[in-house]
């Protein structure tokens, strides 16, 4: 399954060195003065930078205003940098759910409880089933999720009666 990046940085040429800064951390998963990966060698502490001797990257932390700062590597170093970026990615990057291309097909349940197939036009009701989760690549992940949401149902209701 394809994942969603978590950390990003963007390098650019600078004479023989690379400037760099973090264009993207998703606080939620690398949190800022929390994360700590002692495997990769990650960590939120300050902010950014890269301890060569230590082969450390450290990632936005405490000092927000040091967010935006702009580090220098060497090409060495930037391979280091992209490859812990990467493995932090493999790592904790968050899986994307299937969506079609506008125009593309895809399966939903219908108001009948029935398999039905649509074109994704982009529409608010197409967002709508991605959104709840009524929205799948193949018919048998749709029967198979219309199976479980008739047993969730029927257990639910079974509840529901006993405590009458």
């Amino acid at each position: 399954m394809e994942r969603e990046s978590v950390l990003e940085i963007e390098f650019k040429p600078v004479w023989d060195k690379w400037a760099w800064k973090i264009t993207k951390q998703n606080e939620e998963v690398l949190e800022r003065e929390e994360f700590l990966d002692e495997e990769l060698n990650v960590e939120s502490f300050r902010s950014p930078e890269f301890y060569t001797i230590q082969d450390k990257l450290f990632i936005r932390g405490s000092s927000k205003k040091e967010d935006e700062d702009i580090q220098f590597c060497t090409s060495e170093e930037k391979e280091l940098i992209e490859e812990k970026v990467r493995a932090i990615n493999e790592k904790y990057g968050i899986k994307k759910r299937w969506r079609a291309k506008t125009g593309e097909e895809y399966f939903y349940i219908d108001d009948y409880c029935r398999i039905s197939i649509v074109g994704d036009r982009d529409y608010y009701e197409d967002e709508a089933r991605y959104c709840f989760g009524n929205y799948f690549e193949t018919e048998e992940e749709a029967l198979e999720y219309a199976k479980y949401m008739k047993k969730c149902s029927l257990e639910w209701h079974e509840k529901r009666d006993d405590n009458e």
